[in-house]
């Protein structure tokens, strides 16, 4: 504690002058006339100290042709401002920054502010990446995980089911059941086709298995399935399984363009 007494300066009328006291505080007693001044951005608080959270961040398996976000919060916890700070990313270009509302000024004390990282797999495999908020005081850096999946469709004939796994998962999702034993399977951009050989259609769904359609009934045991629709989607992987009588055979193509045979 300071305390101000204003005196009238001897001798000389209508001037005065301050005298400061230091009163006894939690360190002992300071000597009279002694001033105790701020010690720089040390008694402020201490440097600025930036981080990102969540971190590190795994996006896990986003299949090829979609997209996952993320938005991050960059806070400032220190005692002073980082200063001008630069957000970047680096690393696997399957990562991009769509949304930024970090002030190129920096982050006081106790400021946040908060980046949108989206991932879009185009090819298969784990990626990474690299989110940086650097000034000249301090850096923060946040390491960011993708991995594509690619989906992968085929026909149980003895569950009577449809299935799906997303690679490189091994768990494997039951779309359709209850099929009068499924023997073929085709798909397109937008929906799956199988036949089921004892019942003698032909079915339909969505690639999630939803919205199941016979477009097709009275069939002789139907055996072989192609869809007419023309695959063409730059940048997608397509996995199809078709069959014809006994003789199974797994098909897998890469950025395929494939139009039906008039």
């Amino acid at each position: 504690m300071v305390r101000t007494n204003k005196q009238s300066l001897p001798g000389r009328a209508g001037v005065s002058w301050r005298r400061r006291i230091a009163v006894a505080g939690a360190g002992g007693v300071l000597a009279a006339g002694m001033v105790v001044a701020a010690a720089g951005p040390a008694a402020a608080g201490g440097p600025p100290v930036l981080a990102f959270t969540p971190s590190p961040f795994d996006y896990g398996q986003v299949a090829v042709g979609q997209t996952a976000t993320e938005t991050f919060t960059l806070a400032n916890t220190g005692g002073s401002a980082s200063g001008r700070t630069t957000i970047a990313l680096s690393g696997s270009a399957e990562f991009t920054i769509t949304a930024q509302r970090c002030p190129g000024i920096g982050l006081g004390p106790g400021m946040t502010c908060t980046v949108t990282v989206q991932f879009a797999p185009s090819t298969g495999g784990t990626v990474t990446a690299t989110l940086t908020a650097a000034s000249k005081k301090t850096t923060a850096t946040d390491s960011l995980t993708g991995t594509a999946s690619v989906p992968l469709y085929w026909t149980d004939t003895g569950a009577g089911t449809v299935n799906k796994v997303n690679l490189p998962s091994t768990s494997v999702q039951i779309l359709v059941s209850g099929q009068n034993v499924p023997a073929a399977m085709a798909l397109d951009s937008s929906h799956i086709y199988w036949a089921t050989a004892i019942g003698g259609t032909i079915m339909r769904a969505n690639p999630d298995g939803t919205g199941v359609t016979t477009l097709v009934s009275g069939q002789n045991s139907p055996a072989g399935v192609s869809s007419p629709a023309r695959i063409s989607r730059p940048g997608s992987r397509w996995i199809a399984v078709t069959s014809s009588g006994p003789t199974r055979a797994l098909a897998r193509s890469w950025r395929p363009t494939w139009t039906a045979p008039a």
